[in-house]
C-alpha cells in the first residue's frame, strides 16, 4: 500500500501464541466488530498490504464497563460476537461494593508510585483508610490511584501520609466523609474527649468562647486542654491552625 517501506506485525500477529487484551470492547464500532468476529472464528488475519491470510493462535481477554447483554438487546453490540467472547465471564464489582479492598489498594498504589518515581517508601496514617472507604468512587480503582498519585506529588517530602493530605477528596467527589467523632468503638474516654474538643473547635474555626459554650465547659478549661495537647504533641495536622491560632 502507499507509503509502506517495511513489513510490520499487527496486534494479533504480535500476540501470536500469547494473549491480547481488548480494553473497553463496548466502545468498538460495528464495522470493527465484524472484522474481530472473523478473526475469532477463522483464527486468521490478513496483514495490511497482503493478499494472503495468516493463521494466529491468540488467547483473547476483553473488558467492558457496560452491560454487553443489554447492548445486544438494543442492537448496539453484535450478538454473535458477544457469544464468541463470553466463554469465561469474570464480573468485577465496582469499588463502592468492595470497600474492604481500599486499604490494600491504597498501600499498593503508594508503594508502586514511590518505586516508579524513585521516592522513599511512605507510611500511611491509619485514619486515611477509613476516610477513603467513606466514598463511593464513581471512577473506581483508577480514580483512587489518581488521588494517591496527586497526594504523592503534592507532598513529596512527607514521610507519613496524613488524613489532612487527602481532604480535597471531599470537594472533588461532592461528598462528605463521616466525621471522625462518629467512630467511637475501641477508643478510651480521654481520646473521645479530645476528639470532641478538636472537632468542635474546628467547627467554630478556632473560636474558644463558642467552642466552650457548646461543650458546656469553661473557656479556661478549654485553654488548659489545648495547651496539654500542644505540649504532648497530640494535635493532628488538620487541627493545628485552630489549636495554635486563638480566636475568641
Amino acid at each position: 500500500f502507499t507509503g509502506a517501506i517495511a513489513r510490520k506485525k499487527g496486534r494479533f500477529m504480535a500476540a501470536n501464541r500469547g494473549t491480547i487484551l481488548l480494553d473497553e470492547i463496548s466502545e468498538m464500532g460495528v464495522h470493527l466488530q465484524a472484522k474481530l468476529l472473523r478473526v475469532l472464528q477463522e483464527r486468521e488475519v490478513e496483514p495490511l498490504g497482503s493478499d494472503r491470510p495468516e493463521k494466529v493462535n491468540v488467547r483473547v481477554l476483553a473488558t467492558s464497563n457496560q452491560n454487553l447483554e443489554e447492548m445486544v438487546r438494543k442492537g448496539e453490540f453484535r450478538e454473535d460476537l458477544f457469544y464468541r467472547l463470553n466463554v469465561v465471564p469474570i464480573f468485577l464489582p465496582p469499588l463502592r461494593d468492595r470497600k474492604e479492598d481500599i486499604p490494600l489498594l491504597t498501600q499498593y498504589f503508594v508503594d508502586r508510585i514511590c518505586a516508579l518515581n524513585n521516592l522513599p517508601p511512605r507510611e500511611i496514617e491509619e485514619e486515611v483508610f477509613s476516610y477513603l472507604q467513606s466514598f463511593d468512587w464513581p471512577g473506581n480503582v483508577r480514580q483512587l490511584e489518581h488521588v494517591i498519585e496527586r497526594v504523592l506529588v503534592y507532598h513529596k517530602r512527607a514521610e507519613l501520609l496524613r488524613l489532612s493530605h487527602f481532604r480535597f477528596v471531599e470537594k472533588e467527589l461532592g461528598q462528605m466523609a463521616p466525621r471522625r467523632n462518629q467512630r467511637l468503638a475501641g477508643r478510651n474516654l480521654r481520646e473521645l474527649e479530645k476528639q470532641a474538643i478538636l472537632d468542635t473547635l474546628a467547627q467554630f474555626r478556632g473560636n474558644r468562647t463558642k467552642t466552650a459554650e457548646v461543650l458546656g465547659i469553661a473557656v479556661r478549661t478549654l485553654r488548659n486542654k489545648l495547651r496539654e495537647y500542644r505540649e504532648n504533641n497530640e494535635v493532628p495536622e488538620e487541627y493545628t491552625q485552630w489549636v495554635y491560632e486563638q480566636k475568641d
